[in-house]
């Protein structure tokens, strides 16, 4: 069963991922499979999947706690997509979005929320939200407010979230580097 899927920003590709711990990548205008995750990609069901702006690179978070970031590789005329890099939470990663500069927002199944972001091999926490301004059960599906193309400027960010305690939250952040003593680990 498929539990969410993306468009790439560029049209060309449908992610989908699934409650059987696989991806697939489709080919939109040949309607056809043109890649799929090496055996289980996660441990557990896949909860959602987001694009970075450059289309040849995604994320999928799962209920094994896990955050697993793929990039594209082409050989001869074959794409498919690796593994690069993933980092393990403290709870189960339940929605993800990816910022047009590559900041990556989280929500758990905690109802807890954090901001993240790749740094090489790496995935640096950079900011959570205070638990008061956190939903109190499963967040559902967070999306960064379109538009917001200066994430790195130190300049107010907006997202909303929605969760199984039937709220709708809209919230604004600032994911400037913090370190571990401002930033906790959901």
């Amino acid at each position: 069963t498929v539990t969410r899927m993306k468009f790439s920003p560029d049209s060309k590709y449908l992610l989908t991922v699934s409650r059987d711990r696989d991806w697939a990548v489709w080919d939109v205008s040949s309607h056809s499979l043109l890649a799929s995750s090496p055996s289980k990609a996660h441990s557990r069901i896949i909860w959602d999947c987001a694009w970075f702006g450059d289309s040849s690179s995604f994320v999928t978070v799962s209920r094994d706690k896990k955050l697993k970031i793929w990039d594209e590789v082409r050989e001869e005329e074959k794409v498919s997509w690796r593994e690069v890099c993933s980092r393990t939470f403290q709870s189960s990663v339940t929605a993800v979005d990816v910022s047009p500069s590559g900041l990556i927002l989280l929500g758990f199944e905690t109802g807890d929320m954090c901001v993240v972001e790749r740094r090489g091999g790496e995935v640096e926490l950079l900011s959570s939200l205070p638990r008061d301004q956190c939903a109190t059960l499963t967040v559902n599906t967070v999306q960064w407010r379109p538009g917001e193309r200066e994430e790195k400027s130190g300049r107010e960010l907006m997202f909303a979230a929605c969760s199984d305690d039937n709220s709708l939250l809209v919230i604004s952040v600032f994911p400037t580097s913090n370190s571990e003593d401002t930033a906790h680990e959901p």
